[in-house]
């Protein structure tokens, strides 16, 4: 729970900064057009957004996880310092003794509340339809090779038949079938199902597991660019794997030179 409750002082810096600016906007914005209802659009906006970002988490969680804890110190920063500021203000013209003259401007406080809603209302939308799961199945050809070995050059090719759940910080999880055949190459060596967590980055562990309980194989990393339209498979050897003389699959590619810079453009690598 500790963990969870803990924030760090660049998420309450950067975050709390961000809120004094939208606070200092904000309230230029009501006491230069002499607006009195302001205030009320500002809190419910607030409230709308705290509401979308908690619809995030059910269709998004790992984003949810991601991205709470600074949400919630720009949500409590930017109430705080609003009380402030319209408390300062308000001091302030009781000392000049000037009064403002506020107005009603209905037309104004429709026209932000419409352009609001509609934000609000595209980001739910783009939400569910970028984080519900899409089916892929499609046949890729690669090229297996060995790093500091110009010869060994292998053609493979890779089935893939599944469900890919995208996340709105990047990457997605991916779980079915992911079958790599070649010359002297059979992953899975058993009948086993997949799951690729690359959420938030482009590269995850291609671990199978068994339908047997408890039974699993780690093959090696994977890189994975869009909904699988490119792939970089580092294989490991006894657990690991070498930038010096590992085992490489590259697809789609249909020589060597293809998939070495295939792979050095989706692991940034310097790989000979």
């Amino acid at each position: 729970m500790g963990d969870c409750l803990s924030l760090t002082f660049s998420d309450i810096s950067t975050w709390f900064l961000i809120a004094v600016a939208v606070v200092f906007i904000s309230n230029f914005i009501k006491y230069k057009g002499r607006l009195k209802n302001f205030d009320w659009f500002v809190l419910v906006l607030i409230v709308a957004l705290n509401v979308s970002f908690l619809m995030l988490s059910f269709f998004d969680p790992y984003t949810f996880g991601l991205l709470w804890k600074k949400f919630f110190v720009l949500t409590v920063a930017a109430v705080i310092i609003n009380v402030l500021l319209n408390k300062v203000i308000q001091d302030r013209l009781e000392e000049k003794d000037e009064a403002v003259n506020w107005r009603e401007d209905r037309k104004f406080m429709i026209s932000l509340s419409v352009v609001s809603a509609v934000f609000i209302v595209g980001f739910i939308s783009y939400s569910i339809w970028y984080t519900t799961p899409r089916d892929v199945n499609q046949t890729i050809e690669g090229i297996q090779f060995q790093l500091g070995e110009e010869s060994v050059e292998k053609p493979v090719t890779i089935k893939i038949n599944g469900e890919l759940s995208r996340s709105l910080s990047g990457g997605g999880i991916y779980g079915g079938k992911f079958v790599i055949t070649g010359e002297d190459v059979q992953i899975p060596s058993e009948d086993s199902g997949v799951t690729i967590d690359y959420r938030g980055q482009k590269n995850g562990i291609l671990l199978y597991r068994n339908y047997q309980p408890g039974r699993h194989e780690t093959v090696g990393t994977i890189v994975v660019n869009n909904q699988f339209e490119e792939i970089a498979i580092m294989l490991y050897n006894h657990g690991s794997w070498s930038s010096e003389d590992g085992q490489i699959i590259s697809a789609p590619a249909n020589n060597r030179k293809e998939a070495l810079e295939l792979a050095r453009e989706l692991t940034g690598y310097e790989l000979k």
